[in-house]
Order: C-alpha cells, then sequence, then structure tokens
C-alpha cells in the first residue's frame, strides 16, 4: 500500500488467479475499513475472491505525504495483479467529504506522533502475529467502498 500520484493504492497480487475469481472481483464491489490502533493505520480489504486483506499505511514513510494531507477528496484504488504483474481488476472510488475528513484525522494523528522506524516496525510485527486481518476490524474508524 502507498500513496501515489495523488491516489491511495491497495495492490494484491497472486500468482493464481481464476477466470470465476476474476469474474466475481470485477463484478462486486470492494469494502474497504480504516483502522488505527496504538498510532498504526490499517486498511482492511475484502469483496469478491478476496478473504479479508491488510494492509499497513504509515504516513511517516509517505513520499507524497504533503500531498495526502492536502487532499480534499481522497482517491483510492484497488489493483488485482497475477504473477506476471498484469492488472487483472481496477477498482476505484473518489471518497466523499465525511470519509475523507475521517481518513485525514487518522493520518494527522499519525504524522503528528513521534516516529521510530524500529519501535514501529516492532509494533506492527506484534500486531500482526497476534491478529488476524479480520480481527482488527474492532478497531475500525471509517468504511467505504470501491466499485
Amino acid at each position: 500500500m502507498d500513496y501515489v500520484n495523488g491516489q491511495l493504492l491497495l495492490v494484491v497480487k497472486d500468482d493464481e488467479w481464476n477466470e470465476n475469481q476474476l469474474a466475481s472481483a470485477a463484478r462486486e464491489p470492494f469494502s474497504v475499513m480504516a483502522c488505527e490502533t496504538n498510532g498504526m493505520i490499517i486498511f482492511l480489504l475484502e469483496g469478491g475472491p478476496l478473504d479479508t486483506c491488510d494492509f499497513y499505511f504509515n504516513i511517516q514513510e509517505c513520499d507524497e505525504k504533503d500531498q495526502l494531507l492536502a487532499a480534499k477528496n481522497i482517491d483510492v484504488q484497488a489493483v488485482l495483479l497475477d504473477a506476471n504483474n498484469v492488472i487483472k481488476v481496477v477498482k476505484s472510488a473518489t471518497l466523499a467529504a465525511k470519509p475523507s475528513e475521517e481518513l485525514h484525522k487518522l493520518f494527522e494523528k499519525q504524522a503528528n506522533m513521534e516516529f521510530m522506524p524500529g519501535e514501529y516496525d516492532v509494533n506492527l510485527d506484534g500486531l500482526m502475529a497476534t491478529m488476524e486481518p479480520a480481527e482488527l476490524a474492532r478497531y475500525g474508524k471509517v468504511s467505504f467502498q470501491l466499485n
């Protein structure tokens, strides 16, 4: 996950997408929930053939941090790639004011925290080791759909 060219980008790569999975992904919207705990922002993505996928985002390591914080309505895109990095499905949305404001609150909170890369990585590893992606939903702050 990253913020690139004015978009939050969530990428899922799988070596074995089948035609039924891709058809389902193309047909059904994806649900996204942004969660926050202990200064960590986690995006949960599900829909079509996807079980809950978790993406960790750290604005402190984002090259386009200032652009993201200044974006009025945030653009989000989910991309499914095959083993050869060929794009198979794209889902996107420009978020309305309310979800964009809620995401900005999360990003600003994280941006204002003291950032220590080693400590962040240890905390992240601990969270990933103790919780399955679906369990992180209890920390949900804002939800939206990608069509």
